[in-house]
């Protein structure tokens, strides 16, 4: 995921996202979506199919203040490979 910790900090598990609609727009629909109703719209989409397959689970509701949070629920398959290679420019190879 975009926004999650590969391994857990102190009180920060392990495969939680907490991104918000923004990142999940511009990772679906791009950076001119961000902030749009169409962009916001479907995040929430993805959010809710994400949910329904048994891939993601809130654990968190966002308010005001925080972003909501999920559980990324991948089972056998949270073996993410190390190191991350993360070039300068902050994306990913």
């Amino acid at each position: 995921a975009w926004t999650c910790l590969d391994d857990a900090r102190p009180g920060e598990p392990a495969a939680e996202y907490w991104g918000g609609h923004p990142a999940i727009t511009a990772a679906l629909l791009g950076l001119d979506a961000v902030g749009t109703d169409a962009g916001h719209k479907a995040a929430q989409r993805a959010l809710r199919e994400l949910g329904d397959a048994g891939h993601i689970e809130r654990i968190a509701d966002g308010t005001g203040a925080t972003r909501a949070r999920y559980r990324i629920l991948l089972g056998d398959r949270w073996t993410p490979a190390k190191p991350v290679d993360n070039p300068p420019s902050g994306g990913a190879r």
